[in-house]
């Protein structure tokens, strides 16, 4: 596992800082007040509840609590608001479309009267007398021309038109390729941020730590600040400093803690069990692997130099028992 964003095809690093700060924000759970979850529809904020999600997106409430479980309750509310958005979209699209109807057809009903409504709105701004009265004055002064003259003007107003259309036509060409190039920069960025994730997810679970949003969070965070200030920071690195905050918040927060049972009560007792279970494992292996041990015999040679000799007794062959009986009676006798 390398620096971030390593396995990416040569990504900009504008592109690369983007996507880690995408990746920080993925990870980051919404900020809550109370059981309210904070989403943003539209550029505005909005408050709603896990009941209102749940609803919205059609699920019974068990099962929108797995979902929560399994993905985490940052992408349930990024469909979330994915769907809302799209639902405002379409309500926006038909209510415009029935407005523009009934525009129709009142101008068919009553053309004046709605024409007049329609430009002299103060978003247009414009007085409907004044256009038929330059309407008509054009009229008159084309009628008045000679057929040059007009065939001039004809042509003038017909270039003025051409140049209007070719240069609407430009703005949108240029408009269109802007969101060409952002929407393959999101792409590029999106593609970045899930090679990210999954650096992150599968670093996290190879470090032997828990695989949680809380995790992949303090690691995204971690490589975002190293980014932000243009320093190289690999995952693992990200990972070791977590570590090192994990150890010290639980010393703080165990450390203290000299009552046995408020211990187990705060760690759990399944936690509890699993430490027993593996101390208890452990002192079975070390007492198995005791017994298992051979007594190394003592080499002949060895035992030879350990064991007393004839000669070391000053005897060159060992003694028969009547020589030693003899032996005896001759050393007691003389006392």
């Amino acid at each position: 596992m390398g620096a971030v964003g390593a396995t990416s095809p040569s990504p900009s690093p504008s592109d690369a800082k983007a996507a880690v700060a995408d990746a920080k924000s993925l990870t980051e759970v919404p900020g809550t007040d109370g059981d309210l979850f904070t989403v943003k529809i539209n550029g505005q904020e909005r408050k709603v509840s896990a009941q209102d999600v749940a609803r919205t997106l059609q699920m019974p409430t068990e099962k929108f609590k797995a979902l929560v479980d399994s993905v985490g309750s940052e992408n349930v509310l990024r469909v979330y608001q994915t769907h809302i958005a799209s639902s405002l979209r379409m309500q926006e699209t038909a209510k415009q479309r029935k407005d523009l109807e009934g525009i129709l057809g009142n101008i068919k009903q009553n053309p004046l009267e709605t024409l007049e409504r329609i430009l002299g709105h103060e978003s247009v701004g414009l007085n409907l007398d004044e256009i038929a009265t330059q309407a008509l004055s054009r009229k008159f002064e084309l009628a008045a021309m000679t057929p040059e003259q007009r065939e001039i003007a004809e042509l003038r107003r017909f270039k003025e038109t051409t140049e209007a259309k070719e240069k609407a036509a430009e703005e949108k060409r240029v408009a269109e390729a802007k969101k060409a190039a952002e929407a393959e920069r999101n792409e590029k960025v999106k593609t970045i941020q899930s090679q990210i994730e999954t650096e992150i997810s599968t670093a996290i679970e190879k470090s032997g730590m828990a695989t949680t949003a809380g995790n992949k969070q303090r690691v995204a965070r971690y490589l975002y600040q190293a980014a932000s200030q243009g320093l190289h920071c690999t995952t693992e690195q990200a990972i070791n400093l977590v570590r090192e905050d994990l150890l010290a918040e639980h010393k703080q927060m165990f450390g203290s803690v000299e009552d046995p049972e408020k211990l187990i009560g705060l760690i759990g007792p399944d936690v509890v069990e699993r430490i027993r279970g593996h101390q208890l494992d452990k002192a079975k292996a070390d007492l198995n692997s005791g017994e298992a041990q051979k007594v190394t015999p003592i080499e002949p040679r060895r035992r030879a130099k350990e064991e007393p000799s004839t000669r070391r007794l000053g005897v060159n062959k060992p003694e028969t028992f009547t020589e030693a009986r003899a032996r005896i009676a001759r050393i007691y006798g003389n006392k």
